[in-house]
């Protein structure tokens, strides 16, 4: 449990998690937004399997939160959260706030924040978001002469090039006056991070990712002036952004050709980012104007939109406006 807030807090929240990196990024960066805005406690719940989920609804059931006080907002991302958050709306009240596209019906959920590019279509619980919710936020310690590279891996979408990545991190690491910091992912090939040993030096660090504190990565990025990450990897990527850095993508082999890499074309497009080959070509790297920080956003529409009443003796269902 993480309290935030007063000692007695206006909204309750559950977070249900799948435990899976990425999908919890997306959660916390809600709450910790929503957090920010409003007096609030917090509860983190592991998903239940889909036949204990399904169990539990039947029978008006959520014992992960049997001894919790009653949600107001219960908050995840994951297919494998679904089942959980409705038994938990089903058995307790609260509203289910679904972040990514869900695998149920949209309409089984209150509130839907989902990625453009997953193409969520229109309804009036759905709100399109510019990219994967985070952690990151908006930097005011962004320093010049720090750099951060991020990689990730082959995935569906993208092949995999180590030796063209690895070139292209090396042109990079050659900026001078900029100290550097590498980290990789889950996804990270053995070649890949045997090749970012090679890179260490004087003004260059390898950090892989299952080596480093927990705090490390949000703090890289509070204080990088200059981000790189490989294409295939988005979320780092909107991280990036998100921080206020200045943001380059190196090119990898697009696989599958389709909605990930037309939101990066997307980012291009508009600016937000800039490729390894035209910043080659002498094109310099910039901070995204206006500054991207979904996560506020969505906190913020979300308190507007649902009516969250104090706590007090007398418990009540939340209504939409």
């Amino acid at each position: 449990m993480n309290a935030v807030g007063d000692k007695d807090p206006a909204v309750v929240i559950w977070r249900i998690s799948d435990r899976r990196p990425g999908h919890d990024a997306q959660s916390k960066g809600l709450v910790q937004a929503i957090c920010r805005l409003t007096a609030c406690q917090q509860y983190d719940l592991p998903a239940d399997s889909i036949s204990s989920a399904i169990y539990h609804y039947l029978i008006k059931k959520f014992p992960a939160g049997a001894d919790l006080p009653d949600p107001d907002l219960i908050i995840a991302a994951g297919h494998g959260t679904h089942l959980s958050m409705l038994c938990a709306r089903h058995a307790r009240a609260g509203k289910a706030i679904v972040l990514m596209k869900p695998s149920l019906p949209a309409a089984l959920f209150d509130l839907c924040f989902i990625p453009s590019h997953d193409k969520p279509g229109s309804a009036k619980n759905i709100v399109q978001t510019q990219g994967a919710l985070n952690t990151s936020l908006p930097s005011s310690q962004l320093n010049a002469a720090r750099g951060l590279v991020m990689i990730g891996g082959e995935s569906k979408h993208y092949s995999w090039d180590n030796t063209s990545l690895t070139a292209q991190i090396k042109e990079v690491l050659n900026t001078p006056n900029i100290q550097w910091h590498i980290t990789d992912s889950p996804r990270t090939p053995d070649i890949s991070r045997r090749s970012m040993h090679k890179l260490a030096s004087d003004n260059v660090q390898y950090i892989p990712f299952n080596q480093a504190p927990a705090a490390w990565l949000h703090d890289a990025l509070q204080q990088a002036g200059t981000v790189w990450v490989s294409e295939d990897s988005i979320s780092m990527i909107y991280e990036a952004i998100t921080s206020g850095a200045s943001v380059g993508v190196f090119n990898v082999p697009i696989k599958n050709p389709g909605r990930i890499s037309s939101a990066v074309k997307k980012m291009l497009d508009d600016k937000l980012i800039t490729a390894f080959h035209r910043w080659k070509s002498g094109t310099s790297l910039s901070p995204a104007k206006p500054p991207l920080n979904e996560a506020a956003r969505c906190a913020q529409l979300l308190l507007n939109r649902l009516c969250l009443p104090k706590h007090n003796s007398t418990r009540r269902d939340l209504p939409c406006n």
